[in-house]
């Protein structure tokens, strides 16, 4: 392309002089006369031609340029949205720190107010001791007093069967978690695993001890698969009752005083 553009001129500036130096000659001889305004419409042509492209080049140059400037912007606003949105997200992320920081201090005062009567209480009970170490102190304490001021449950401790003539007959003795008065004591006794066999009595046993019942203190169910036992202790005592069933099976106690069912077998 930059030859034509130097080509053109220089055969228009070349024909120009021949035709200033040799003109009454050219004009003389015909051939050579076609020759040179051949070559002068071959300039003109390759001229225009030459226009014509460098127009459609500066076009297509300047649509590019025009759809380079456009994506530029366009990536330029979505940069601009994405700092934007990366920005409301860091803003919102500190704003939720600093609500879970002024909540977490709230929290923490509120639980300060709450610990200072413990902490003057263990300073004052245990002033050799660092504050930990009192507070540690207090807490055992605590939990002692819990413990002691929980009912006391019953332990199986003894168990023995015999047999006659009408079944099998169950002892089951019990002891006490702690030396403590017992209330008015429940005893419940279900047959388990769908057996045939059937509870004919249920009743306290005195080698555990002296006790109180009444006319409502037995109720043996009419299928004879469960039964209910309602007595007291007079004093000290293990508490200790008979189960007797028609045949071996499993059985379930449970107690007011149980901490979970005892399952047993009488066989």
């Amino acid at each position: 392309m930059m030859i034509l553009k130097l080509l053109a001129p220089i055969i228009l500036f070349a024909i120009a002089i021949l035709q200033g130096l040799f003109a009454e000659k050219i004009n003389k001889i015909k051939w050579l006369k076609i020759t040179l305004i051949c070559l002068l419409l071959g300039s003109l042509t390759v001229g225009l031609i030459i226009i014509s492209l460098d127009e459609k080049n500066a076009n297509n140059f300047s649509k590019q340029q025009k759809d380079n400037i456009d994506s530029l912007r366009i990536e330029n606003a979505q940069l601009k949205n994405n700092l934007d949105s990366l920005h409301r997200a860091l803003t919102k992320g500190m704003d939720d720190r600093s609500l879970q920081e002024i909540e977490l201090n709230k929290k923490v005062s509120e639980l300060n107010i709450k610990l200072e009567p413990f902490v003057k209480l263990a300073l004052t009970k245990y002033p050799a001791y660092d504050l930990q170490s009192a507070l540690n102190k207090i807490a055992q304490d605590i939990e002692n007093a819990k413990k002691l001021a929980e009912p006391p449950i019953l332990i199986p401790n003894a168990q023995e069967i015999s047999r006659d003539k009408t079944g099998l007959n169950m002892l089951l003795q019990f002891k006490l978690s702690k030396n403590q008065s017992l209330g008015q004591i429940i005893f419940y006794a279900e047959i388990e695993d769908g057996s045939t066999a059937k509870i004919v009595e249920f009743w306290p046993s005195t080698k555990g001890g002296a006790f109180n019942s009444g006319p409502d203190s037995k109720m043996i169910a009419p299928d004879g698969k469960s039964s209910r036992l309602i007595y007291s202790l007079i004093g000290a005592g293990n508490p200790t009752f008979d189960l007797k069933v028609t045949k071996a099976v499993t059985v379930r106690i449970t107690s007011n005083y149980l901490p979970e069912p005892f399952i047993t077998k009488i066989e």
